[in-house]
């Protein structure tokens, strides 16, 4: 249970990263 929110986690953490990253690219293509 543990190992599942942990990996949980770090799906968030990835898709996070990845939301901020498309956000800087439409806003730097402006």
């Amino acid at each position: 249970m543990l190992y599942a929110r942990h990996a949980g986690d770090r799906v968030w953490r990835d898709y996070g990263m990845l939301l901020t990253l498309g956000y800087w690219h439409k806003r730097l293509q402006q």
